[in-house]
């Protein structure tokens, strides 16, 4: 059996803002660099990025990743940014298959106000993987709140990649059992709006590869976990969060990456 690495990170390059057509901003070059030199003290073998910058149909920074032995595998376009896109991006250094797109995650529901959110994925030695990025933030939150969005909505989304037959689902569910989601507990609705994608996957056989999904985080602004690992079908050696801000750490995203390793 094969040893295979995976990262799962929310980049977060919205936070730093710009035009990235009229106006580049050669900074978000360097937190890219930076984010690569990070991960490569793991090595890992595949790197499933989100909020990742697309341009012209192309990841914007593929070039660097190509630098540090990534290939570009798979990507979905999300919702825009400036002239850009945000998406979903899939890298690797091992040889691995391309798999479907779900390019739109709302289609057919009364969807996320900051859409669409997309799902890309890969087989790997006949496991497939998906990379997700699911509803979520001010804007969702608040269309919960008022009725714009059902707040089951993130399970319909997760269904859609799970009838898919994933065996591997990583990325930025926006879903947590944090208690305080956004000073907004108290609304009943919410917590089928932080936890329906959760429980449906623990309802059908998927474990979480990070343990202290209850009492850890992932999301820098908020003590939560919203950066996921699920698996069924797949022996998990080990599971570690990279962290991305901390002692010693300047902040190069509002997530922390989660890396496990499979047997394959």
């Amino acid at each position: 059996m094969q040893k295979i690495k995976i990262v799962t990170l929310n980049v977060g390059y919205y936070m730093f803002g710009g035009d990235f057509v009229k106006d580049p901003n050669h900074n978000l070059e360097n937190i890219c660099r930076r984010i690569l030199d990070r991960f490569s003290r793991y090595n890992p073998d595949i790197l499933c990025i989100q909020e990742d910058l697309i341009i012209k149909n192309s990841p914007i920074f593929e070039s660097i990743y190509n630098e540090y032995g990534y290939k570009k595998i798979n990507y979905c376009e999300s919702f825009p940014l400036g002239t850009a896109k945000l998406g979903n991006v899939i890298y690797s250094k091992i040889k691995v298959k391309k798999g479907f797109n779900i390019k739109n995650l709302d289609s057919g529901q009364k969807g996320c106000i900051s859409s669409p959110r997309c799902a890309t994925s890969i087989v790997i030695n006949g496991l497939k993987l998906a990379n997700v990025h699911l509803c979520g933030g001010p804007l969702d939150n608040k269309g919960v709140i008022e009725n714009k969005i059902n707040s089951r909505l993130r399970e319909k989304n997760i269904r859609k990649v799970v009838e898919m037959g994933v065996d591997i689902i990583v990325g930025d569910l926006n879903s947590s059992y944090c208690v305080n989601y956004g000073n907004i507990e108290k609304v009943n609705k919410f917590d089928e709006w932080r936890e329906s994608a959760l429980e449906y996957l623990f309802k059908n056989g998927y474990k979480s590869a990070y343990k202290y999904y209850k009492t850890g985080t992932t999301f820098i602004r908020k003590n939560c976990v919203f950066d996921w690992v699920f698996f069924k079908n797949v022996q998990v050696n080990k599971t570690k969060i990279i962290r991305f801000y901390g002692k010693n750490i300047k902040m190069l995203s509002d997530h922390h990456a989660i890396l496990v390793e499979i047997l394959c």
